[in-house]
């Protein structure tokens, strides 16, 4: 049994659809990559820090904070302007941005190989569309001139009658 010839490919195309038939290998070993035990606390802080149930949790300590220190509870450990509670929320901005900020440093590498991968795949699209629409022109072209010459023996039979 004969095999197939394959079609020969404009340079440069065996290696786009190379990393075209890569992509979900890529996606697949960008999600299971070994991730360090820092940049896996950093994203789940991230993500924790990011939700509404951080922000619900916090704004209840908030507001528990300021009554307890307002209607004096207990004894006023932090009296208003709430100096300590200031100072609490500094020292968790100073973490958090620098943990948030670690944790997209690693999402923008995922997306910037996303992205290439991406490009790869609309280039070698945009080939094959090129392609076709050659295809289609040179058909249109082959139409346009079998009815040119069917118009022309027409006009030649109409002559002669």
């Amino acid at each position: 049994m004969n095999k197939p010839k394959r079609k020969k490919h404009p340079q440069g195309y065996s290696r786009i659809r190379e990393n075209i038939d890569a992509v979900p290998l890529v996606i697949r070993q960008l999600e299971s990559e070994k991730v360090a035990f820092g940049q896996r606390i950093a994203e789940k802080m991230a993500g924790f820090v990011g939700s509404w149930q951080f922000i619900i949790i916090q704004t209840s300590i908030f507001v528990l904070w300021m009554v307890a220190n307002v209607t004096g509870w207990f004894q006023h450990w932090d009296p208003y302007p709430f100096i300590l509670l200031n100072l609490f929320l500094s020292f968790q901005a100073a973490y958090c941005g620098p943990v948030i900020m670690m944790a997209q440093n690693r999402q923008e590498t995922h997306d910037r190989v996303r992205a290439e991968l991406d490009l790869q795949v609309n280039l070698v699209a945009e080939r094959e569309i090129k392609k076709l629409l050659l295809k289609f022109d040179v058909s249109r072209i082959a139409h346009v001139a079998k009815i040119e010459h069917k118009l022309n023996e027409v006009i030649a039979l109409l002559k002669k009658s």
